[in-house]
């Protein structure tokens, strides 16, 4: 497999920091919305989940872990990457293109987030991929 060079390797090196934020600094709250068999990546803009979200709020679960669920998965990583001092956070696009634009130095990247987990479908993989 190739390797990146100098100048994509920035790109590539912040969003696997940023993944790996996500995950340890949201766990619990990733844990929740993937027990609900709902989709989170946009949070509470899908109805269903939506749902999911007040009965969580109904069940006494804290604000602020309400707030990170609400905003889906694409929320939390929005977060992680504005709290990065190295980059420079442009623009989230729910539902057309990428889902998160920024730069890092000179150069812009592009996250597309999907969630995949041991309870997707195996006829999604497909999506996923062309996506």
């Amino acid at each position: 497999m190739n390797q990146p060079d100098a100048k994509h390797s920035l790109g590539l090196n912040a969003v696997r920091h940023a993944c790996s934020q996500v995950l340890r600094s949201c766990r619990r709250e990733l844990l929740l919305s993937a027990l609900t068999d709902r989709s989170f990546e946009e949070g509470v803009r899908a109805r269903d989940f939506r749902e999911s979200v007040q009965s969580f709020r109904d069940a006494g679960l804290g604000a602020a872990e309400v707030v990170r669920i609400e905003g889906g998965l694409n929320g939390m990583m929005e977060d992680v990457l504005r709290s990065e001092p190295d980059i420079r956070y442009l623009m989230r696009s729910p539902s057309r293109g990428a889902d998160h634009t920024f730069a890092i130095q000179d150069q812009r990247a592009v996250i597309e987030t999907k969630q995949v987990y041991d309870l997707t479908y195996r006829t999604y993989y497909h999506r996923v991929i062309a996506d």
